[in-house]
């Protein structure tokens, strides 16, 4: 009995202590530090700010930022491709753009800045400027580039005092300090980065490929997921040696074209060439996306939906000029109900909410559910192809 009796008392302590413990506030609008649209590659882009400054106050443990008025903001990150300068261009309509860059050793940059232990390398503040520089030159709204070495992590938060949605154009630029550290592609030919050992192993090859010409397409390619390989790369075709068999997360990005995520086997006891097709951004194409799934009968994403929901984000955050359809389908076989129509318009309208919290603006979208009657296999032979009926597709408008 005393035994029982300790048992509950230490019980009800451990209880109470957690219960006084506040969990981490994590925010996935863009308008908040966690969630940082990821810039890839030096480019141009079009971005929204969302007419929010979020639920977090990344400022409060910065005496010269704490006081700022913040009615609007948009945050970025950005890796060090090689060692080079960061250079940044940021216009808008409105007439107070700020900057302000952080970085820090560690690898939760968000909870350091909130923290206050990320460094400011960069603070731009301005009552009236409609664009802010870092530039390799003494310029007026401008500051010095950011010198960068191979691997730094940095975030970026851009911000004004209105609360009115506008658009920002956006360039970024990583000027190298040695040209050889990179390779440019030659038109129509692609890039190959060859990363093989003269070692015993079977290579893997993938391959970015345009889904109507055939040409290479020179894109960010981050692969992960297996013990031994974190690569990044640009490339048009990437070779390397995976050191274990196992799946292998493959994630694509370049501008002018959808997002590619996939998982592939991969084995350094069998070579393999993975192809990958790769589709332009033009009015009336589609993207499916399949492993946005929801538990079964109801518009609830599973866990797994998340990292697709996220790149689905960030593609709509610097893509600001694209507007979409959202697309619900369900599989139901041999038959069309009026339940699974509506199913397929609430799993629709469930993403296009997402998006609309994660700071996206909802004049960009439309939810629309086809219920069973738009199959991709309308005579499906395996799991795979009624995982394919089953889905969310995306057209753009």
């Amino acid at each position: 009995m005393r035994k029982i009796l300790y048992f509950i008392f230490v019980i009800l302590i451990l209880f109470s202590c957690n219960a006084g413990r506040k969990k981490p506030i994590t925010s996935e609008n863009i308008a908040d530090c966690d969630g940082a649209l990821p810039i890839f590659q030096s480019g141009r882009s079009l971005t929204e700010l969302p007419g929010t400054s979020g639920i977090k106050d990344e400022f409060k443990e910065y005496a010269a930022l704490k006081n700022l008025e913040i009615g609007n903001s948009v945050w970025f990150s950005f890796i060090a491709e090689y060692d080079g300068k960061f250079n940044l261009k940021a216009e808008t309509e409105t007439g107070d753009l700020n900057l302000v860059v952080f970085q820090t050793d560690g690898n939760d940059i968000c909870g350091d800045i909130e923290s206050g232990r990320a460094e400011i390398k960069r603070m731009l503040v301005r009552e009236t400027s409609s664009i802010v520089w870092l530039v390799d030159r003494d310029i007026k709204n401008g500051l010095r580039s950011l010198n960068m070495a191979k691997g730094n992590k940095i975030h970026f938060v851009i911000f004004t005092g209105k609360t009115k949605k506008t658009s920002i154009n956006m360039e970024v630029e990583l000027v190298p300090n040695d040209v050889e550290q990179i390779t440019k592609p030659s038109d129509n030919k692609g890039l190959i980065i060859d990363l093989t050992e003269d070692i015993p192993g079977n290579i893997t090859t993938i391959e970015l490929r345009d889904i109507e010409t055939g040409d290479p397409v020179v894109a960010n390619i981050y692969l992960s997921g297996l013990k031994g390989i974190e690569i990044r790369e640009k490339a048009s075709d990437l070779l390397f040696q995976p050191e274990k068999s196992g799946l292998m997360s493959i994630a694509c990005s370049v501008e002018g074209y959808f997002f590619v995520d996939r998982l592939e086997e991969v084995s350094p006891t069998q070579e393999k060439k993975i192809e990958i097709r790769l589709q332009q951004l033009k009015k009336g194409k589609s993207l499916q996306l399949e492993e946005i799934q929801f538990k079964p009968s109801t518009s609830t994403f599973l866990t797994s939906a998340e990292p697709v929901l996220l790149r689905l984000k960030e593609f709509m955050g610097l893509n600001a000029k694209v507007k979409i359809e959202i697309q619900g389908h369900v599989y139901e076989p041999n038959s069309t109900t009026l339940a699974g129509q509506k199913m397929s318009e609430a799993r629709a309208k469930r993403v296009m909410l997402y998006l609309i919290n994660s700071g996206i603006n909802k004049k960009r979208m439309t939810a629309v559910g086809y219920g069973a009657d738009r199959p991709v296999y309308p005579n499906p032979t395996s799991r795979g192809q009624e995982q394919a009926n089953r889905r969310v597709e995306i057209i753009i408008l």
